[in-house]
């Protein structure tokens, strides 16, 4: 991963901690983003965020976005993802 994707990961955690409702701000930058988000239950029971190459799943749009939080911090933890 280059440095500009690390930053923008960074960021994305950094938006996200700070925000009151993580799934409005993550459905935010997400379609900031030029992606799509889906308001309504997908088909399959599962929710998918892909933001910055990293993928979210959950049984709820909550869970999901946790789960990305979760991808994102271990890239950020990883030592050669920092010196990249």
């Amino acid at each position: 991963m280059r440095m500009s994707e690390i930053d923008d990961i960074a960021w994305t955690l950094h938006r996200l901690a700070g925000a009151t409702d993580r799934v409005a701000a993550a459905r935010e930058i997400v379609l900031a983003r030029g992606g799509v988000w889906a308001d309504d239950p997908p088909a399959s029971g599962l929710y998918e965020i892909q933001l910055l190459s990293l993928l979210g799943i959950g049984s709820t749009a909550e869970t999901a976005v946790k789960d990305w939080i979760v991808q994102a911090e271990a890239v950020l933890a990883t030592p050669l993802t920092r010196s990249a």
